[in-house]
């Protein structure tokens, strides 16, 4: 029934059925809101007890969880409206990005979505969040990936092979972290004839590998260098080109601090 008021008397008419359906349908999709909203909060508050009590390992994985979970769509609109350049998210993210940090009671802005995401162990503290905006990462796309496959397994011709001298031989010491993986630079000793000892700078040389104005070429322009963080690294190149031919080597042993690569081949400047 509804209240009526006519002629100066209030009176109750039935509903049509069509109005009865539409009303408890509304109820219905406010009580479902309401229920999804409550399911949130109580999952974001036991990410962030967990979060704070011990870190996740992998922010990917913790991600993943959340994209493939039943808050996935309130998780990736908050992740694109914190990754987002002002004013590049998309209106329906940042419409629901803004109700999730209502209902979390935070300011609706970019830097406090990140910081929520740091606290319940989605993103890591360390992330560069200017790199991220504007779409820098450690990882890259399949397109690149693609291109790094086919170079690896179709090398081009080197331009310097007349002119280069063979000193796989030479024992190479690199000062680096025991978990570095992207080896730029390293030294050798030897002595000559005359009992001289002869220090050895080697520099690894991926122009070897590079054709000007690839993909890859233009993608490495644009990130201009590798950036080390505390976490780990954004290398300028896929990883399997910056970890592999383009590093002096993989391949180490150790000794006390030392760090010890021999015998890798990795065109380089000597």
């Amino acid at each position: 029934f509804k209240q009526a008021y006519k002629a100066g008397v209030w009176s109750f008419e039935p509903r049509y059925a069509h109005a009865v359906e539409a009303a408890q349908a509304a109820a219905a999709a406010e009580a479902a809101a309401a229920a999804e909203r409550a399911m949130f909060l109580e999952a974001w508050t036991a990410a962030r007890s967990a979060a704070t009590k011990e870190r996740p390992s992998s922010t990917a994985a913790a991600q993943q969880a959340w994209k493939s979970g039943p808050h996935a769509e309130r998780f990736t609109s908050l992740l694109e409206f914190a990754l987002s350049q002002p004013g590049k998210c998309a209106e329906s993210a940042a419409a629901l990005a803004r109700d999730t940090l209502g209902l979390l009671r935070r300011r609706p802005e970019p830097d406090v979505a990140a910081g929520l995401l740091i606290e319940a162990g989605l993103l890591r503290r360390h992330d560069p969040l200017p790199l991220l905006r504007i779409g820098r990462s450690s990882e890259f796309g399949s397109s690149l990936g693609a291109a790094a496959e086919v170079l690896l397994s179709a090398p081009p011709p080197d331009p310097d092979a007349s002119t280069r001298m063979d000193l796989t031989h030479l024992t190479v010491y690199t000062v680096d972290d025991a978990s570095t993986t992207e080896v730029d630079d390293g030294l050798s000793i030897t002595t000559d004839e005359a009992g001289a000892r002869l220090l050895w700078v080697h520099v690894a040389d991926p122009t070897r590998w590079l054709t000007p104005g690839d993909v890859l070429d233009a993608e490495a322009r644009s990130r201009s260098r590798s950036l080390y963080f505390p976490w780990g690294a954004v290398p300028m190149f896929p990883r399997s080109l910056a970890e592999g031919p383009f590093s002096l080597g993989s391949s180490s042993s150790s000794s006390g601090s030392h760090r010890q690569q021999q015998q890798q081949e990795c065109c380089a400047f000597s």
